[in-house]
This record gives C-alpha cells, structure tokens and sequence, in this order.
C-alpha cells in the first residue's frame, strides 16, 4: 500500500515539476518604478510615476501592468495597462496617481494575457538606501 501512495506521489511530483519551471522561466522581467517629482513626497496629491520594464527574453511578450496603490484609508487604486513587450526594445509606462499619506507601499504586477500574475514586485515608499541623503524615497 505505501509503494502505490509513494509511486502516485512521484508521478504528481513529475507532472507538476514542468510548471514550476515555467513559473521561474517567466520572472525575467526587470521592474523599475520612480517618482517623478524629483524626489517630493506629496500625500493625497497627483504624484508622476514611470515604470520602467525590461526583459532578455528573445520572444515578445503581451500581457499587462497593474499598478496598486492605497488612495486613502478606504480606497485602494488599481490602473492596468495593456502592453507587447519585444525583444530589446524597454517599455515605459508613465502614470499618473494618488497616494495616501499613510500608505508605506505599493505594488506593480505583471500579468499575461490570461491575467494572471507572473511576477509581482512590492515598493516600498520610505526606501531610505535609494536616496542616500536620509530622506524619503518621495
């Protein structure tokens, strides 16, 4: 009885170690995201971001960004924006959005076409090391 379970056990092992592969082959994505305000932080204002998205891929890719940010204490904005990213060539993607003034973070997804989520990357807000002057990132 243990041989059967330890034999159907590696053929689920074996038939969902291809997608896991996969998941990892779909994370070269290199995602840069800046404040444009020449490094002012102004809560519950307009704030300029550009997200920057580069990939060694040699295949284009079409999915979507997401960008999540918390608007206030109640309201979190999510902005998609579809794209095809080719082989060297660098998206830029400009926006244009509202951060609460207590929000420490905010995310930018990379989606396929399906939407699902292929590589997810949290900033963090107050990043002190990027600036090295002590200030806030914004």
């Amino acid at each position: 009885m243990m041989g059967v379970f330890r034999n159907l056990l590696t053929v689920v092992c074996l038939l969902g170690f291809p997608d896991v592969i996969a998941v990892a082959a779909d994370q070269p994505f290199n995602v840069d995201c800046e404040p444009l305000w020449e490094g002012a932080y102004r809560p519950g204002r307009w704030l300029p971001f550009e997200i920057r998205v580069t990939s060694p891929r040699r295949e284009p890719f079409e999915g979507s960004i997401e960008f999540e940010a918390r608007q206030d204490s109640f309201t979190t904005a999510v902005t998609r924006y579809p794209f095809v990213l080719t082989p060297d060539v660098p998206l830029r993607v400009p926006l244009l959005t509202r951060i609460a003034s207590g929000a420490s973070e905010c995310a930018v997804r990379i989606l396929d076409r399906n939407r699902r989520v292929v590589q997810e990357n949290r900033i963090n807000l107050f990043d002190y090391s990027k600036t090295g002057s002590g200030k806030s990132l914004f």
